[in-house]
């Protein structure tokens, strides 16, 4: 161990090699010469944690004086070796951590997943490849690597040097907490508990893609997760759409976590329990949404009683609510389609091509959203898209504004798409570039800020009000029904009576005479 006045002189020989300029050197001597006085003052020969303390805390309230005080003693350590803390409790200098080529060296021959005996240092650099994989950031990367080394030095404070996963529990929860506590801002605790569990997914599997990860508490026992999975592993030998498996897992996931945590045993279930999923669920969900939520409770169920997880069938106390679906359609007025038309105009290329689409050809989100390069003929300005919904051939006119908008985000907007998504359009603005799943919370940030209120609805957003617009502008121009059939790309006129309660001349035609009454006192009201 460097005695202290060695290790002074060997950091100043340092700066002065690395070519720092004499009077920044000159001052930073002159604070050596304080830790030397500090030390001589508590009786130190070499550099310790209490040594280090004294120095840093003893700034006289000056930031000035704290940041030079904290530099000497990181700078002192890093000579010594000594991996002493500073006053937040962190490692003055950083754990070193390998290459990225002795990484990919150390994991050449090792299978996946790994055991707890992989060194975490390796498989810190191992993810972090991974990440860089998916074209995020500079700065976002920068925060997955400072919450990595934070993570790092935790375990080696612990004495942990190679993968454990109790201790990442351990750190789990405690980065809940702490976040619960409010000790922990949300981004902080958001990218701590990221990197954490991407590091635990390139354990498993060796690579990492992007995805969503379950809260702490939306976890499942081992035991009824178990069972979730054969129930999906059922659904997905139909056939199903990824979107229907989706809803469905959604549906089984929530049942069985309330049941968990009500203590109840799945073999013995009773009827209340029941009840009190279906209260759970009509506190989430509207009418329109319980009618399709319900028949899958009652599929769960079956499923249950049938794979002998239930002693009882208890699907048929389970009944599916009435509901209309022949509410009248929302829709924007034409003095507030102009306004947002005049709005649009100055957005991004992204956004404007997708309103602009969703405007003027009433297309589905699904369907402006999944929309890939190949749909497109510039020669024939045609779009052609095979309906999500329902599967029908739909070619409509690229029009002159719509096509300039996309050609305009296509070749000067469009960043370089993730693995996976390089046909799709309409990309995400932020790393991994993945394909755009929904444009709700534009349309509402949008018509919010301009204080456009829909007609017939309190929904304050979504492509489907944009539709719905545009066949309220058709009527209003009495075109065909047939056309406006042919343009919303349904593929029967029954899906067409919704609409035409927007259309105010037919239904005043329809409207019923109120008939002479008669009143007291022989008068009558015409």
């Amino acid at each position: 161990m460097f005695e202290l006045n060695q290790a002074i002189e060997e950091t100043l020989e340092r700066w002065k090699a690395a070519g720092i300029a004499e009077c920044t050197l000159a001052s930073r001597r002159q604070y050596c010469r304080k830790l030397l006085e500090k030390a001589k003052a508590l009786g130190k020969e070499y550099l310790d944690q209490e040594l280090a303390n004294a120095f840093m805390s003893g700034n006289k309230g000056s930031k000035e004086i704290a940041s030079m005080h904290y530099r000497i003693a990181k700078h002192v350590d890093d000579v010594c070796n000594t991996r002493l803390l500073d006053l937040k409790g962190h490692y003055l200098n950083s754990l070193p951590l390998p290459t990225k080529e002795e990484s990919l060296e150390y994991f050449r021959k090792l299978p996946f997943p790994v055991s707890e005996g992989t060194r975490l240092a390796y498989l810190i650099i191992k993810t972090m490849d991974e990440l860089s994989k998916l074209r995020l950031t500079k700065s976002t990367l920068g925060q997955y690597m400072k919450s990595f080394k934070e993570f790092n030095e935790e375990a080696d404070k612990k004495g942990i040097t190679t993968l454990s996963y109790s201790f990442c529990d351990e750190y789990l929860q405690r980065n809940e907490s702490d976040h619960v506590n409010k000790d922990l801002n949300d981004w902080v605790y958001k990218i701590r508990r990221r990197s954490v569990l991407c590091l635990l997914k390139v354990a498993e599997q060796g690579t990492f893609t992007w995805q969503q990860f379950k809260k702490l508490d939306d976890s499942l026992p081992k035991d009824l997760q178990k069972i979730e999975d054969s129930y999906l592993d059922e659904l997905r030998t139909r056939n199903l759409q990824s979107s229907t498996i989706s809803l469905y897992r959604y549906v089984i996931h929530s049942m069985l976590l309330q049941l968990d945590g009500n203590g109840q045993n799945l073999w013995d279930m009773k009827p209340k329990e029941v009840q009190g999923i279906l209260k759970y669920f009509k506190t989430r969900c509207n009418a329109t949404s319980m009618s399709t939520v319900a028949p899958i409770i009652k599929a769960v169920l079956v499923f249950l009683h049938h794979s002998k997880h239930t002693k009882e069938d208890l699907s048929r106390i389970v009944m599916t609510p009435l509901h209309s679906k022949r509410q009248a359609k929302g829709y924007i007025l034409s003095e507030d389609n102009e306004k947002l038309a005049a709005k649009i105009a100055s957005l991004n290329r992204r956004d404007k091509a997708i309103l602009l689409m969703a405007m003027e050809t009433g297309l589905r989100e699904s369907d402006i959203l999944g929309m890939k390069l190949g749909q497109v003929d510039w020669r024939k300005d045609t779009l052609t898209i095979v309906q999500q919904k329902t599967g029908h051939l739909l070619i409509l006119p690229l029009l002159p504004d719509i096509g300039n908008s996309l050609a305009s985000y296509i070749l000067d907007e469009r960043p370089i798409p993730a693995a996976g998504c390089e046909d799709y359009i309409f990309l995400r603005h932020q790393a991994p570039f993945h394909n755009l799943r929904t444009v709700y919370p534009l349309t509402r940030k949008l018509l919010e800020s301009l204080h456009i209120q829909p007609v017939n609805t309190n929904k304050s957003g979504g492509l489907h009000l944009l539709r719905h617009s545009l066949v309220y502008r058709l009527l209003k121009k009495k075109v065909p029904d047939y056309t406006i059939t042919k343009v919303l790309g349904h593929a029967s006129k029954e899906s067409d009576k919704p609409y035409l309660s927007l259309d105010e001349r037919m239904l005043k035609e329809c409207a019923m005479q109120i008939p002479s009454l008669a009143l007291g006192y022989g008068g009558f009201l015409q």
